[in-house]
């Protein structure tokens, strides 16, 4: 079990955010300042962070992985992306292995913000005490509802989720302490409950006999 996403450990720690999890974080931000530009994922897997953004007014997205998980999405590590893209803004899911590199790599190209969603300890681990106060850490958006991240390309069904997770927005020239918030409700679909294990019923002395 993957304490990441609470599923099986998936090849390349590949694991898929809840579409609504992306409309949120767009929806928060927007109450700060708008995403504009070029918005790149370059750990997209099939392509669902840019495909959240396909709507979005001012964005264009652009969405890049180390496999090819999907036509149209560009195979190259998330270093040659960044690099080769020089976005404005990142939003992404990364390996959770390789989050901090990633934040640092992604802070080096993007010219606006950087933003990842990552289980909530994230935040609390001692070999990060000393980095926290030199990257640019803006915003905190907490998820009330856990989110469900079934490993890509599997036939594992998005159900209740069983980790806290929250979205990472750091912000080029912030100084300072994050501002902390929550995710807003957007629509998403119902969490499925699991089906409770019911006791095998005990026989009554008149079923023993019978």
């Amino acid at each position: 079990m993957n304490a990441h996403s609470g599923y099986a450990r998936a090849a390349d720690d590949w694991y898929v955010e809840p579409d609504w999890a992306v409309r949120a974080l767009v929806a928060a931000e927007a109450t700060v300042r708008p995403f504009a530009g070029i918005v790149l994922d370059p750990c997209c897997g099939a392509g669902n962070v840019p495909a959240q953004l396909g709507d979005v007014a001012g964005v264009t997205p652009i969405g890049t992985d180390l496999r090819p998980r999907a036509p149209g999405v560009a195979t190259m590590d998330y270093r040659e992306s960044l690099a080769r893209h020089a976005p404005d803004s990142v939003i992404s899911n990364p390996p959770y292995n390789q989050a901090q590199l990633f934040i640092e790599q992604a802070l080096e190209h993007a010219r606006d913000r950087v933003c990842v969603v990552l289980r909530l300890g994230f935040l609390a681990a001692q070999k990060r005490h000393a980095w926290w106060p030199k990257v640019p850490f803006a915003r905190l958006w907490v998820s009330s509802v856990r989110m469900s991240m079934p490993p890509g390309g599997s036939d594992f069904p998005a159900s209740g989720g069983s980790v806290d997770y929250a979205w990472f927005v750091f912000e080029k020239g912030h100084r300072g302490s994050p501002m902390v918030g929550w995710l807003p409700d957007v629509a998403r679909p119902p969490r499925k409950r699991r089906t409770p294990q019911l006791a095998a019923k005990t026989p009554s002395p008149s079923e023993r006999a019978a």
